[in-house]
């Protein structure tokens, strides 16, 4: 007798295969997609870098406002477009952004005295740009007061880790530090950086 369709056990092993198939190949595919973004950003941070270093070259100084604030990228564009393009293509947005939670949630990035809130509306899909001359206001420190800067990235965990601190010794750190590293795990703690100017550290941290 010629037999139609297939019977529920049949149908059921075909489920389970696609279930493992999909198991597999789903995870490889977001591991890929994060190296993807990662590779990404270690570019356009090293871009953003080059930039803030030849404007420097060229005014003395790396950009910044009179105000106590981290600076994000997307203050910066003024400063690094026009009248001089320093940058050729621009693209401040971070693949990892925004940030979903901050490591130590009680502390901010703005310049409140307590530093009691976190300004997300000014986090969200940006790289963030640290001068650490308004840095050292900002903690209240001098030890931070460096003619140099920071340009950073969340990280695939889409946490703020507080890379801006690396440069320093640890017996001044403010917040933790952590570095992002793809030995740890393609989603595993920490941030991408790019520093310089008068910073113990040079060039481009994590990834």
């Amino acid at each position: 007798m010629k037999r139609n369709g297939f019977t529920l056990i049949e149908l059921l092993i075909v489920v389970g295969i696609i279930g493992i198939l999909a198991a597999i190949a789903v995870p490889n595919y977001i591991n890929a997609t994060l190296k993807t973004r990662v590779t990404q950003v270690k570019l356009e941070l090293r871009n953003l870098g080059a930039a803030l270093q030849t404007y420097r070259i060229d005014h003395n100084i790396y950009p910044r406002r009179n105000s106590n604030l981290l600076f994000f990228a997307q203050y910066l564009l003024p400063d690094l477009t026009s009248p001089i393009a320093y940058l050729s293509q621009v693209n401040v947005r971070d693949p990892f952004g925004p940030v979903e939670e901050f490591e130590e949630p009680t502390l901010g990035v703005e310049s409140t005295p307590d530093r009691s809130f976190i300004p997300l509306e000014l986090v969200k899909n940006s790289y963030t740009y640290t001068p650490y001359i308004n840095f050292s206001l900002i903690q209240g420190n001098p030890l931070y007061r460096r003619e140099g800067f920071a340009v950073t990235s969340v990280g695939p965990d889409r946490q703020d880790s507080f890379i801006v601190d690396y440069p320093f010794p640890q017996n001044i750190r403010f917040l933790g530090a952590s570095v992002y590293h793809p030995s740890n795990g393609v989603i595993s703690s920490g941030d991408i950086g790019f520093f310089g100017g008068d910073l113990a550290v040079q060039g481009l941290v994590g990834g």
